[in-house]
């Protein structure tokens, strides 16, 4: 459904964002039936133009950016992606006005889901296919104290009283600025970049700079232990629970065929082969 006037202003709404908001996020048989039965296309995007005298903008995203936004309907982003949605599809939202203010946001779900804090949700994302070190763009505005000796955008003396950003960062970089290390753990067993700066302006930091930005010294020390773990027994924690039960099944299997294997060693070696396995495929789409 699209809806545009003479200028160009208005938005498209696809019929998954249409039932996404109207009960599927509450509802997943609703969400399975249009795209098991309906052929609906999991990645067709949302699309909001904006132009007026001062602003102009363009926004889009897809159902799946919905989905993860939520936080709340796992359930949903599975049956996204098992239907063929994009787990690196960008979340765009584009902005300019006359004024200084504007965005330029570029972002996957799984930056959304590493904002939001979810460690299960990175997890199912990673085991999907997310690049691990997609980079997010946007622009953080800050106040300039400076005084404009006229209203006027469009004179020449017009000074803005605001000073736009350019920011560049991977989920790494937000989960160690969000103090969350489990989910750093979890990023780094999926063999994240830790060369990788954190870009603010003209600003660059490494990823053990903004470890040690953290106040909390508790804070600061699990996130420099994160960026240096290695397997352990726990670690299982960060797989989707449909590949925990699958290991477990195959497991119990094996115990009732009484084959000679250590459980802790042969989860260890299952789960490193998984996290190896997304590494090796990540090195073949650069070569």
């Amino acid at each position: 459904y699209a809806d545009y006037d003479w200028r160009g202003c208005g938005s498209s709404e696809s019929a998954f964002e249409m039932i996404l908001a109207r009960g599927a996020l509450r509802d997943v048989r609703l969400l399975k039936m249009f795209l098991r039965l309906g052929g609906a296309d999991p990645n067709l995007a949302t699309t909001a133009s904006i132009h007026s005298m001062r602003t102009d903008g363009h926004m889009s995203h897809t159902p799946l950016h919905t989905v993860v936004s939520s936080g709340v309907a796992l359930d949903c982003a599975i049956e996204l992606i098992r239907a063929g949605a994009d787990v690196n599809a960008c979340r765009i939202r584009q902005i300019t006005n006359e004024r200084g203010h504007g965005q330029d946001l570029s972002e996957t779900p799984l930056h959304i889901a590493a904002q939001n804090g979810s460690v299960e949700w990175c997890s199912l994302l990673l085991s999907k296919g997310a690049d691990v070190d997609a980079v997010q763009k946007y622009l953080h505005c800050e106040n300039v104290d400076t005084e404009s000796p006229t209203d006027d955008p469009r004179d020449e003396r017009f000074v803005p009283s605001v000073c736009l950003i350019r920011v560049r960062q991977s989920a790494l970089h937000i989960a160690i600025k969000n103090g969350n290390s489990g989910l750093v753990g979890l990023l780094m067993f999926y063999k994240a970049n830790k060369s990788a700066p954190y870009i603010f302006g003209d600003e660059r930091k490494t990823v053990e700079e903004l470890c040690t930005e953290q106040v909390n010294e508790e804070v600061k020390r699990e996130l420099q232990d994160a960026l240096v773990a290695e397997w352990s027994k726990d670690m299982h924690k960060f797989f989707p629970k449909s590949f925990q039960d699958s290991v477990r099944t195959t497991l119990l299997a094996a115990k009732r065929k009484k084959w000679p294997i250590d459980t802790e060693d042969i989860m260890g070696r299952i789960f490193a082969y998984a996290a190896n396995m997304k590494g090796e495929a990540n090195g073949k789409q650069e070569d």
